[in-house]
């Protein structure tokens, strides 16, 4: 499952399947969503989810 969260810069994509996530900018996750069609959530604090993600065991690949 694809997961993307976004602030009012950037995003961040979530790949649970693979436990990995990168930053990608707003627009280009808007685009993402669309072609694989996932829902986008709105966070004001990107860099809480990724210190969570990391906790998890994810990667980032970005």
């Amino acid at each position: 499952m694809i997961r993307i969260y976004y602030d009012n810069k950037q995003a961040i994509i979530i790949n649970e399947r693979t436990k990995t996530y990168r930053y990608v900018s707003r627009q280009e996750a808007q685009l993402y969503a669309k072609l694989v069609k996932a829902s986008l959530s709105q966070r004001q604090a990107l860099n809480q989810r990724e210190e969570l993600l990391i906790g998890w065991g994810y990667k980032n690949v970005g």
